[in-house]
């Protein structure tokens, strides 16, 4: 799961999910995360509970990255 996500997301910006729905990862200046980034977001996924998080708005895994999901095609 850290290889898939950390190898896809630094170096494109999506995983294949992603990738299917349209949307692509970005940080804070709207440009494709840095490594540091995506680890940082990737290791938050493994804190139990943190799927529920995005419940309440903006999931751990983007807020403690600094990064955002956004839709890039219509």
């Amino acid at each position: 799961m850290f290889i898939y996500y950390v190898g896809l997301e630094a170096s494109f910006g999506w995983t294949v999910g992603k990738l299917a729905t349209g949307t692509r990862v970005i940080n804070k200046k709207g440009r494709k995360p840095t490594v540091g980034d995506v680890i940082g977001r990737t290791l938050m996924r493994f804190v139990p509970f943190e799927p529920l998080t995005v419940l309440f708005g903006r999931g751990w895994h983007d807020s403690a990255s600094d990064t955002r999901v956004v839709r890039v095609r219509r």
